[in-house]
């Protein structure tokens, strides 16, 4: 949890995303992050390098 809650940190500061927050149960998708980025594949590339991420199939 430690490096995911670094990684949002890093790209609030980086302007990256608008929105971020928990969904609060314990499910397999516990949050949402609102990313601010040109393409479809900026938002993939930022995502494979969350400690936490997830594949969604």
């Amino acid at each position: 949890m430690k490096g995911h809650l670094a990684y949002i940190t890093r790209l609030a500061e980086m302007e990256k995303i608008v929105v971020a927050g928990p969904f609060g149960n314990d499910g397999n998708r516990r949050g949402i992050l609102i990313f601010n980025c040109d393409t479809k594949e900026e938002v993939e590339q930022l995502l494979i390098t969350d400690p936490s991420f997830l594949p969604v199939n």
